[in-house]
C-alpha cells in the first residue's frame, strides 16, 4: 500500500500536481482524537465531531505538494468559490486515501454527534 497518492488539479488555469500522503494509525488515531469532544449529558456520552478544524489539520497534514499554501494565512487568503471547491475536493481524497470520515460517520448520527448508554 503506498504512502502517497499524486493526482492532478487545475489551479489558477493550468494543470498541477498534488501529492498527499498516507498517515500510519497511531498518527490517524492522535489526528482524530484533536477533533473529537466528548461530553456526559446525564448518563449519556454526547461525541461532537468538529469537521471544518479537521478538514484545514488534514490539508496541513497530509499535503505533501501542491500549488496552493496550507498555512491558515493561505488558506485564508483563497479568493474564489472555484478555488474553494478545489480544496474542498483535495480534502476529500486526503479524507478517502486515510479514511478520516467512514470514521466519523461511524461516530455519527448525522449531526456530528453520539450518545450512547454508558456501561454501569
Amino acid at each position: 500500500m503506498s504512502k502517497t497518492e499524486e493526482f492532478e488539479i487545475t489551479w489558477k488555469g493550468k494543470k498541477e500536481k498534488v501529492i498527499i500522503k498516507r498517515m500510519g494509525y497511531a498518527e490517524k488515531c492522535d489526528f482524530r482524537d484533536n477533533f473529537v469532544e466528548t461530553q456526559l449529558v446525564g448518563n449519556m456520552p454526547k461525541v461532537t465531531i468538529h469537521p471544518f478544524r479537521m478538514r484545514i489539520a488534514a490539508l496541513q497534514k497530509c499535503v505533501v505538494q501542491s500549488p496552493f499554501g496550507t498555512s491558515d494565512k493561505a488558506l485564508n487568503d483563497i479568493d474564489s468559490e472555484e478555488e474553494e471547491e478545489i480544496i474542498d475536493n483535495v480534502y476529500q481524497k486526503i479524507a478517502d486515501f486515510n479514511h478520516l470520515d467512514s470514521e466519523a460517520r461511524k461516530n455519527s448520527d448525522g449531526d456530528s454527534s453520539m450518545e450512547q448508554p454508558v456501561a454501569k
